[in-house]
């Protein structure tokens, strides 16, 4: 399977052959607004 993410891209195909979830929870926001250290927390589910 060929992994175009790094080009900016990638495939439906690609997302369901790595089992990709659907983040209902997910908002857009900018690069100053995210809240990083909470992002880490939820990925790796450390409190």
């Amino acid at each position: 399977m060929i992994n175009f993410a790094e080009w900016g891209y990638i495939s439906i195909e690609e997302l369901k052959y790595n089992n990709a979830n659907l983040d209902r929870d997910w908002k857009s926001c900018t690069f100053d607004e995210c809240d990083f250290d909470k992002f880490c927390r939820k990925i790796f589910n450390k409190n």
